[in-house]
């Protein structure tokens, strides 16, 4: 009985992101951050997406190698990118991204958290 206490007690709940579901270039009122698996954003090495929120979890992908922020238009997208799982070791900040045609490389990535409207 103690040991089936032990494990509902460590029971973590999984928070899964959103898809943005669009192309986002030019396109007002939709949040999104990609993330792809070359260093230029290369659309045929494109790994995934997400919709960011104000929660700042942390999203964890191995090795991913460059990403794509954007806001609606109005407000941006800012990502914190981190050389470990955890998001504990920062090696950079994408800054407030309105719009989000700029590509951004950290060496070493493997998580980040990002905000939207905070």
């Amino acid at each position: 009985m103690k040991a089936a206490a032990a494990l509902i007690m460590h029971t973590v709940a999984v928070v899964t992101a959103k898809n943005c579901g669009w192309e986002r270039q030019g396109t007002a009122n939709i949040e999104c951050v990609e993330y792809y698996t070359a260093e230029n954003c290369d659309v045929f090495k494109k790994a995934g997406e997400f919709v960011p929120t104000c929660d700042g979890n942390c999203f964890q992908y191995d090795s991913f190698s460059s990403l794509m922020s954007g806001g609606d238009g109005t407000y941006g997208v800012d990502c914190q990118v981190f050389s470990d799982s955890n998001c504990q070791n920062s090696i950079g900040d994408t800054w407030n991204e309105v719009i989000g045609n700029l590509c951004k490389h950290f060496p070493g990535e493997k998580s980040m958290k990002c905000f939207y409207r905070c």
